[in-house]
């Protein structure tokens, strides 16, 4: 059959799916497996094309149609390149209407590639789901009920017209959204179908034969004669002409046909096929005015095809202009129509005494919760009684309000009724005119029962559904009458009066949860508000004062602090800093510089609209109001408060409150709870007070002249049960710490010196347990100046004081004043109580630390050994106190180099305490790092490093993490890691360790030089040497500055500056420095101790490197000499000096000397060390050079032959020294040829 002979668009048909089904074979056969198409990219979903705008007061939304996505919908395509999108470009839209925020909404529209299986219902619901989604996002009162104005492309009209439909339906959550809609315009879509829906059709068919998944749902509602499609039009039209409504709606229809066969298969035929079809090109409307026009509504042509509805090639196209000027009506009738609606009869009764607060802020997940309880079909089985309780100024009232014009908005058909219950009259007052308003029967009748007949009214089904606000329902007596009176007690029990209908919520606010609970009858319908987020407040205190007022963000944030987050104390200093123009660091300076000025800022009324005329609205006079309903009927309560006042705002342990008996103490309790003054933490019998009512209560106790009494009474009692701080009872001080430091800090002046200084001694024993030495010193010298005046200075109490004091100066590093103190005490106690008095041995152990602490070891040796056979004799082997002198004379012996006997009384130290004490005992955990660090001393590392690891978590859990014998811990660790030469390991802890010492101890505490002692070798192993050359100056100075010059901690200091400028090959500085260390251990601890002729051979081995052989060699010999007689001849540190020696003949040519100290150094090794040991094969390895430099080859190859054989086993045939020795062997073996 010929081409010619097919007619119609049956042949047209015919040659498509032919020549695709070509294709498709084509395809299959061209490729051997399917290519699936590539996923789409689009951005679904709600998108902002406009700048952000700040006071934006409209939303414009617009929704392309089938086929296509933004921004392409909406862009015109210049013939010069470019552009025009009339939407986002800043000349168009944005230019007409400055006040809208444009957004696009994006869906899978494409139905015929990757299209989705949907419908309208589900793209409409996602539609009003995103702009909910982005309501709630924005926050605030004005962005849920802020106008909404629609503009559709095509299809999208009929999305959008369906998502009026689910809006406009009873109870839908997105009712609010529909009252929004003030305007809405429509670009082409087609309400009666399109004619252009057939090809549209074919498409879906071409696609499937493609191998594409389609939409043939969405496409059907294109189908003039679909049923779902003329419900949906006429359902979207009945309710945008309800009087409720009014919807204000401008139809656009084209007016110019489209090349419908051409537009909707070009893009899938080849040319070829192209041509075929040619002749059968239809031009249509595809969307005629019939079908793009809804009756009754306005209609505007647009001179244009179809595709041309919704693209303007700039701000004076005249298409654009018909648009524009018909979306600027929308904008400027937008307030009158949303203002008449509200007045309608949608919006039933409206009594509430106060407007919208459009500066509300925060709270969303407590107003999301409020909302969903109380719309009054939340439960259609019962009447919704919900509460919201918390502290006077915390908002409740503010929150309730913001509820209520939410529900207003959710649900436009709600009747909202504000009550305020703080008195019988105002209850009276409110119920009076929501009668008038509801025109109660009788309502007029001066000796009518107005609280029943409203309660009737409400009751009934016809008031319809209703929200009840009971505001300020605080008084037990007010609600529920007097206890024992009876109901006959005129204007009482006004909760009887409270309305019931299956159509009703009542919400409640109350300052006391007791009350709450009987209202409500449910913890679960009670909400607590609680202090506001940070974010929160900083937002609110920006609704009052400008930016420039609080652009100290430190003290702004240090304001909120003091505070505490209070919405009301917000407000209220908000109010004074705009009406005085005070910036937020002058306030608080107000407000830090004395108690009774904050005070007075926080008595200071001012103006607020949102609350009752006659009402509180300072905080402190809003608080009375609770306080004197706790002392009418809960005294205990009251006297609580007044104790917590002079205690910390936080974890205040119901056992430091005065006994009460259980009952009596639980209903207390109960009450400052119920009332919000005090909020239960987790752990039981533990509070906080709000540090606001901490304030005010302290100033009502001054204004009552009551202050010095209750100082004197929370004094006593911290006294009595404040311990004396050991670790056993650790857990108790620990929580009574705070309180005690705040009251000494803010009660200085209390009349009892003795009580006093009592409590301070112990305050300070625990603030140096915590090791806060600082605070720990300045409290102990605050209780020894209080116990001088009190007491005999030659008392026990005054005594202790004065050797704790020292202690804690001790562990300050003031090493000087210590001692002095240290030698004072353990004087007048020898005079006291005798040598042997266990407080007298206390003192001698004592000062002996601190001798030690000053390297004055050997004084510290014979006082330790003193003190510990003493208090074997007096307190036997296994008293603690024995042990922690045997543990000290253990770190003494250390000191001196006596590591083996170190070790051995350390390991029995250890293992006494963990008898005695037991294995987390802070007292065993010193003991286990003593011991590690002997081991370390002697090369021992492995069991140094496992028991540092151990040592370092057990201080963590049992001490924390900053306590200072935690830190010296992990400092150990990083120096025990650092010797393994696990730098990068070592490095980080030592890092950790030294930065936790400068904030818990500062930068000039000797454990702070440890730590960077530490962090610089391992830095030094890895390499860094800049870095580390740093910390070690600075290390040294600091050294020298606190401790002196001469203290062996600095000398030992400035020795790791020589080895490092050793490693920098800087060896005349080297040897200057090893010159400066060597007078000054000669003269502290004489020239023949091992430190001191470390020093000496330091001097010699820069001379060596210098080149100075001469001079070098006669430093060794000296060091060799004083080494033999100090630590013996075989000791490891004298063979090294003979090797030393051996080396410098070596350089100066004298080898037959030099090979006879080898050779010595070789024997004594052998001996010492066994043959294969590494020392032991470098001295072989020396002796056979020295013969190689004779030219004795015979005997250097033996020599070298073996120390190769060797090596290579000890060592393995890749270490350097095992190469070396090869590489002798070779060179001798050439030299011999």
């Amino acid at each position: 059959m010929s081409i010619s002979s097919l007619s119609g668009w049956a042949t047209a048909f015919a040659l498509i799916v032919g020549a695709l089904l070509l294709l498709r074979l084509r395809f299959h056969f061209a490729r051997p497996s399917p290519v699936h198409p590539a996923a789409t990219t689009q951005r679904l979903g709600l998108h902002k094309v406009t700048p952000d705008q700040p006071h934006g007061t409209i939303d414009i939304i617009a929704v392309h149609g089938l086929g296509t996505e933004s921004p392409r919908t909406w862009e015109y395509n210049l013939k010069e390149g470019g552009t025009v999108n009339w939407l986002a470009d800043s000349n168009m839209l944005s230019e007409i209407i400055p006040e809208a925020t444009i957004y696009t909404y994006d869906w899978d529209a494409d139905y015929l590639k990757n299209a989705a299986i949907q419908t309208l219902r589900s793209r409409s619901d996602d539609l009003l789901a995103c702009i909910m989604r982005e309501r709630e996002r924005e926050g605030g009162p004005r962005s849920s009920n802020r106008p909404i104005i629609f503009i559709a492309s095509c299809f999208g009209g009929l999305l959008i017209a369906e998502a009026i439909n689910r809006a406009a339906t009873e109870g839908s959550v997105h009712r609010q959204l529909l009252f929004s809609t003030v305007g809405i315009a429509f670009l082409g879509t087609p309400f009666k179908g399109s004619d252009g829906d057939q090809q549209a059709q074919w498409q879906v068919f071409v696609g499937g034969i493609m191998g594409q998944r389609t939409s043939p749902q969405l496409v059907e509602d294109l189908n003039k004669s679909d049923k779902e499609l003329k419900s949906i039009v006429e359902s979207f039209a009945e309710t945008a002409r309800a009087e409720s409504l009014q919807l204000d709606l401008c139809c656009f229809y084209e007016t110019k046909e489209t090349q419908v066969l051409r537009r909707f298969l070009g893009n899938l035929l080849g040319s070829q096929a192209a041509a075929v079809i040619s002749k059968h090109i239809v031009y249509k409307l595809l969307v005629t005015k019939s079908s793009a026009c809804l009756d009754g509504f306005r209609s505007l042509a647009l001179n244009t095809t179809h595709s041309g509805m919704n693209k303007f090639d700039g701000p004076t196209n005249h298409h654009f202009g018909l648009v524009s000027h018909v979306l600027r009506g929308f904008v400027d009738k937008a307030s009158s129509v949303l203002e008449k609606r509200m007045k309608s009869s949608w919006a039933r009764y409206w009594i509430v005494p106060f407007g919208r607060n459009e500066d509300f802020v925060g709270r969303r997940s407590v107003l999301d919760w409020l909302v969903k309880e109380l719309l009054p079909d939340s439960n259609p089985d019962d009447c919704q009684r919900v509460a919201i309780v918390g502290l006077g100024g915390i908002g409740k009232s503010q929150i309730a309000l913001e509820a209520v014009y939410r529900i207003r908005d959710r649900d436009p058909t709600c009747s909202l009724f504000w009550v305020s219950a703080v008195d019988v009259t105002s209850f009276e007052k409110a119920y009076r005119e929501i009668g008038q308003e509801l025109k109660v029967d009788g309502i007029g009748d001066e000796k009518a029962d107005v609280k029943t007949l409203v309660k009737e009214a409400l009751s009934h089904d016809r008031a319809g559904k209703w929200l009840l606000i009971i505001d300020n329902a605080d008084d037990m007596e007010v609600l529920y009458g007097t206890p024992g009176i009876g109901d006959s007690t005129p204007g009482t029990s006004l909760a009887k009066y409270l309305p019931f209908s299956h159509k009703g919520s009542i919400l409640f606010t109350s300052r006391s949860r007791k009350v709450a609970v009987d209202l409500v009858q449910s913890e679960n319908h009670i909400i607590s508000i609680e202090d506001m987020s940070r974010d929160e407040s900083i937002e609110l205190l920006k609704t009052y004062v400008k930016d420039d007022l609080i652009s100290d963000t430190e003290s702004t944030a240090k304001l909120l602090d003091i505070l505490a987050n209070l919405p009301l104390a917000i407000r209220q200093a908000g109010a004074f800093m705009a009406k005085h123009q005070v910036s937020t660091k002058e306030y608080l300076a107000t407000c830090e510089s004395c108690e009774q000025d904050l005070v007075e800022l926080l008595s200071e009324d001012y103006q607020d609209r949102y609350r009752y005329d006659n009402s509180q609205n300072a905080v402190a006079k809003t608080w009375l109001i609770s306080f004197r309903d706790i002392q009418k009927y809960d005294p205990v309560a009251a006297d609580y408060l007044k104790f917590m006042c002079f205690l910390a705002d936080k974890d205040i342990p119901l056992s430091l409150l005065p006994e009460k008996g259980r009952i009596k103490a639980m209903k207390a309790i109960g009450s400052l709870k119920a009332y919000g003054f005090i909020t239960q933490r987790i752990e039981p019998n533990s509070y906080d007070i709000h540090r606001l009512v901490l304030t005010s209560m302290l100033n009502w106790l001054e204004s009552q002249g009551l202050r010095a009494k209750w100082a004197i009474v929370v004094l006593q009692r911290l006294a009595d049960v404040y311990p004396f701080p050991t670790h056993e009872n650790r857990n108790i001080w620990l929580k009574y710490q705070p309180h005690a430091q705040h009251f000494t800090k803010k009660t200085a002046d209390v009349n009892d010196g003795r009580t006093m200084g009592s409590l301070r001694f112990k305050l300070g024993v625990s603030l140096d347990r915590t090791g806060n030495y600082r605070e720990a010193e300045l409290m102990l010298r605050e209780a020894l100046v209080l116990q001088d005046k009190a007491l005999d200075k030659q008392h026990a109490d005054v005594l202790t004081t004065m050797n704790y004091l020292a202690t804690v100066l001790d562990n300050e590093g003031q090493y000087v004043e210590a001692e002095e103190k240290h030698r004072q005490t353990l004087k007048l106690r020898e005079e006291r109580l005798g040598k042997e008095d266990p407080d007298t041995l206390i003192s001698m152990n004592d000062l002996a630390n601190v001798l030690r602490h000053q390297g004055k070891y050997a004084d510290a040796e014979t006082i330790n050994r003193e003190t510990l056979e003493l208090r074997k004799k007096v307190l036997g082997n296994k008293d603690p106190a024995t042990i922690m002198s045997m543990n000290r004379l253990g770190l003494v012996l250390n000191h001196l180099g006596k590591n083996e006997e170190a070790e051995k009384l350390q390991r029995e130290t250890l293992k006494l305490r963990e008898e005695v004490l037991g294995h987390a005992h802070p007292d065993t955990l010193m003991s286990m790092n003593n011991l590690a660090n002997t081991l370390d001393d002697l090369e021992e590392y492995e069991e140094a490093e496992e028991i540092h690891q151990e040592v370092l978590i057990l201080r963590e859990r049992v001490l924390g993490k900053e306590h200072p014998e935690t830190i010296l811990g992990m400092n150990n660790l990083g120096a025990v890691l650092c010797t393994r030469e696990k730098y990068e390991e070592a490095e980080q802890k030592s890092r950790q360790a030294l930065e936790l010492s400068e904030s818990v101890l500062g930068k000039e505490h000797p454990t702070t030089f440890m730590c960077m002692n530490n962090l610089a070798n391992a830095l030094d192993g890895q390499g860094k040497h800049e870095e580390e050359e740093h910390i070690r100056q600075e290390e040294y100075q600091l050294s020298a500055k606190v401790l002196g010059k001469e203290h062996p901690e600095t000398i030992s200091s400035l020795g790791n500056i020589v080895t490092m400028l050793f490693e920098q090959e800087r060896y005349e500085e080297a040897m200057l420095k090893s010159r400066e260390i060597f007078e000054l251990r000669t003269r502290e601890l004489g020239k023949e101790h091992p430190d001191t002729l470390t020093s000496l051979r330091d001097i010699g081995v820069a001379l060596h490197e210098l080149e100075r052989y001469e001079e070098a060699t006669q430093i060794f010999q000296e060091t060799f000499e004083l080494r033999k007689k100090a630590l013996g001849k075989e000791h490891l540190d004298t063979l090294t000096s003979i090797s030393d020696i051996g080396e410098a003949l070596h350089e100066l040519e004298r080898y037959e000397e030099a090979i006879e100290r080898f050779q010595e150094t070789f024997e004594l090794r052998k001996k010492v060390l066994g043959k294969e040991h590494p020392d032991t094969l470098t001295s072989l390895s020396d002796i056979g050079e020295a013969l190689y430099e004779l030219e004795r080859y015979e005997e250097a190859t033996q020599i070298f032959q073996e120390t190769f054989e060797l090596r290579k086993t000890v060592l393995g045939e890749e270490h350097p020294d095992t190469i070396k020795s090869k590489e002798n062997l070779e060179q001798c073996g050439q030299a011999r040829d």
